[in-house]
């Protein structure tokens, strides 16, 4: 993953680090966290919050394997 170095208000990177520590990330992973939650918003303006943490949350549980596949019955 290629990185790129931003300025970011300081109070943004302050609030991103006691929130970060509540859900054990790194402040850039919070941040990185928050640009995917609006990103997602932007383009799915239908969409509500807790659908898109719960689409997050499932990706997440796929990603580290943590479900079966599902087999439709004939």
């Amino acid at each position: 993953m290629a990185t790129t170095s931003i300025r970011l208000e300081k109070a943004l990177v302050d609030k991103a680090t006691v929130i970060s520590q509540s859900y054990h990330r790194t402040t850039p992973k919070q941040i990185m966290h928050w640009a995917t939650i609006g990103q997602i918003m932007e383009e799915h303006p239908e969409l509500s919050y807790d659908f898109v943490r719960q689409l997050l949350t499932a990706q997440s549980e796929i990603d580290a394997g943590m479900v079966e596949p599902y087999e439709f019955g004939e």
